[in-house]
Formats: C-alpha cells, sequence, structure tokens
C-alpha cells in the first residue's frame, strides 16, 4: 500500500472492498459499485437510536431498501482505526469524514448531535 496513492484507493485497499463491512461502507460513500455484491447503496439513514440503515444487495443479487449496518459510533470508530492505520495526514483523515457525513442522508437523531469525525 503506497503512501502516494490517493486516500480513496488506499481506504479500498486497506478495507478489501466490498468483502468487508467497512469496505462495503467505503465503496458506497465514494459512490463505487463493486464487480461483485454485497454493496451497500449510495446513501445511509442514522436513526433516532443511532443505527445505520442503508439499502443492500446480496451476493446473489438480492435487493433490500433498508438493512441494519450498525451504529454509528462503531462505523466512526472503524474508520478512525482504518485512518490510523493508513496514517492519513490531517487533510485526508478530515476528507474521508466529510464522504462519510455525505454518505448520511437523514441522521433522525436530537438536533444538538455530534459531528461523525
Amino acid at each position: 500500500m503506497s503512501d502516494d496513492q490517493p486516500w480513496q484507493q488506499r481506504l479500498v485497499d486497506a478495507t478489501h472492498g466490498a468483502s468487508t463491512q467497512t469496505g462495503a461502507i467505503a465503496l458506497a460513500m465514494l459512490h463505487v459499485w463493486p464487480r461483485t455484491c454485497p454493496a451497500y447503496g449510495d446513501e445511509g439513514v442514522i436513526t433516532s437510536s443511532g443505527m445505520v440503515l442503508a439499502a443492500f444487495k446480496d451476493r446473489e443479487g438480492d435487493y433490500a431498501p433498508l438493512v441494519p449496518v450498525g451504529m454509528i459510533g462503531d462505523i466512526v470508530d472503524d474508520f478512525r482505526r482504518v485512518a490510523d492505520h493508513l496514517k492519513l495526514n490531517d487533510a485526508d483523515r478530515v476528507a474521508m469524514f466529510v464522504e462519510l457525513q455525505k454518505w448520511i442522508s437523514v441522521d433522525m437523531r436530537a438536533v444538538g448531535k455530534a459531528p461523525l469525525s
């Protein structure tokens, strides 16, 4: 994994693309459709309890409009660990979390919520 690659490619490589949950989220937030499924949709929704839901296509090609992805805190922690592993600089780390935030189309938690990063 070369540091001269863009952070997006390094993220996809480090998370093994669609073969891991974090990788599938990374592909979805970057709007990259994997050649083989599983895959999450282009946007996620955070419920009032903090559960992230997203459209999902499984390995057989079956589609579900909203499936549980995980708790937002756990997802953010996973991306923090990946950013640490990749030794992303501050600008790339911020850019990654901006893309994760943009993937969330609806956040039903309280108005005074903390930012994802």
